[in-house]
């Protein structure tokens, strides 16, 4: 009986010291890729972390890594993590998606759980320079206040047509 209270014993405290020496071990190897510019060569061990289901695939940070270092080498699987993955930070996501010019995409605003202050900003930079796919927006958000941004930058011809 006391040799199994003390092996329990012994296996808690190896358990704790694993879990220790693994998370340096993914900290090391993430800051590696990362020093060494290998976007893709992270994208798939974080994939490999985070995807299949391992003791750090609800990870907050590496669920954040795994995204927004996929949104410029590799968009094509941007909306695959947004939509498999379940505890990152939309409106970071959608920030960096939006300076990326992911937008286009609509799904990227209907998953990511993104403020208002952040489409008006996307209004603004397709304003500037997409014009064209400011459609995507429209449905999104307060009509007034995009009039108002036009009539602003004087592109109230073509708000008139679009979004009424």
């Amino acid at each position: 009986m006391a040799f199994a209270g003390i092996r329990e014993h012994r296996n808690r405290i190896l358990d704790e010291y694993r879990r220790q020496l693994l998370d340096q071990v993914v900290s090391a190897a993430v800051k590696a890729f990362m020093t060494a510019d290998l976007p893709h060569e992270l994208i798939e061990l974080l994939e490999k972390i985070l995807l299949h289901n391992s003791s750090f695939s609800g990870n907050f940070n590496l669920q954040n890594l795994l995204i927004l270092t996929a949104i410029k080498p590799d968009p094509s699987r941007v909306m695959d993590y947004i939509n498999r993955l379940d505890n990152f930070d939309g409106h970071a996501v959608g920030e960096v998606a939006v300076e990326a010019q992911l937008i286009e995409e609509d799904a990227v605003w209907s998953q990511v759980l993104m403020s208002d202050a952040l489409y008006y900003k996307a209004v603004h930079f397709y304003l500037q320079e997409h014009p064209d796919l400011l459609n995507v927006l429209a449905l999104r958000v307060d009509r007034t206040r995009v009039v108002d941004i036009m009539r602003k930058v004087q592109f109230w011809e073509w708000a008139e047509d679009d979004l009424f």
